[in-house]
């Protein structure tokens, strides 16, 4: 099965569900790797999944989304810690 086998039959599908967006088989690897990087899958493990020879390969590639991942992390605390009750209460 050939990559523009495969690309054909998405781009003929995503028509037939009403989808505009170009589709490829690329987005669908792209989504995949972003989605291992938002669970915390290390960076080894998803270099040896997509199959890259090179972890820096792999960084380069995909750094924008453990970037982002980094921004969410600090506002996610920021937003813990304004909602924490720092009273001792029931801690006696």
């Amino acid at each position: 099965m050939t990559k523009e086998y495969v690309n054909n039959k998405i781009k003929k599908y995503t028509r037939k569900a009403g989808i505009e967006k170009n589709m490829s088989s690329h987005k669908f690897r792209h989504t995949h790797v972003s989605l291992m990087a938002e669970a915390g899958v290390s960076l080894p493990v998803i270099q040896k999944r997509v199959g890259h020879s090179d972890r820096i390969l792999t960084e380069e590639i995909y750094l924008h989304i453990t970037s982002d991942m980094n921004i969410d992390s600090v506002f996610l605390l920021d937003e813990l810690l304004k909602n924490k009750s720092w009273s001792n209460e029931g801690h006696k």
